[in-house]
């Protein structure tokens, strides 16, 4: 009869215990729902020696450990080329930087001006492949690429390869093109 006792008591023990971790996953969800770092008015500047390279301004700024990434809201951006004149200009609604591999994602009233090329973009959303230098956007929206001059493409499904130095969309394209005789190359 004691051997019997005895092992009720560790029945009762055993069963006693919890196994259920639900409640334990759920602070670990809400945790890292929670940024370990939040600033307001953040501005982010690179310099390679003497020379501002790029600098990054933000209304907000959320740094999630856990998840390894930093959401940005209110985003303003310029990048320097060598002479320290702006190269490219940018703002957006929202970036989320993937921080191990500098990866984004971009959203919301996008606007870039490359001056070298006098081009404007507009998008909703963009995606940055940092390693593969692609910006995309694949949700179907319209991306609108303007010239200075007037001319403009605007399509879904858009494709640009930085390494490629070129643009495509995978989706109908719509546009207009004025030509510049005065500018284009002309045999001598």
């Amino acid at each position: 009869m004691r051997g019997f006792k005895l092992m009720l008591l560790v029945a009762a023990l055993v069963f006693a215990c919890s196994l259920d971790y639900r409640e334990n996953a759920e602070v670990n969800e809400l945790a890292e729902s929670i940024p370990q770092l939040s600033f307001k008015n953040f501005i982010h500047t690179s310099v390679e020696g003497t020379r501002l390279t790029f600098q990054l301004e933000a209304q907000t700024a959320q740094l999630f450990n856990k998840k390894k990434i930093t959401v940005l809201k209110g985003v303003r951006f310029i990048k320097y080329n060598s002479d320290g004149k702006p190269s490219l200009e940018g703002q957006a609604d929202k970036a989320i930087i993937y921080n191990e591999t500098e990866n984004a994602e971009i959203e919301g009233n996008i606007i870039f001006y490359i001056y070298s090329e006098k081009i404007t973009f507009y998008a909703d959303d963009l995606q940055w492949d940092s390693k593969a230098k692609l910006l995309t956007s694949n949700s179907g929206k319209i991306v609108k690429i303007t010239k200075d001059d007037g001319s403009f493409i605007q399509g879904s499904y858009f494709i640009s390869d930085g390494r490629r130095r070129t643009l495509s969309y995978e989706g109908p394209v719509y546009g207009r093109y004025f030509f510049d005789e005065e500018n284009s190359d002309k045999e001598k």
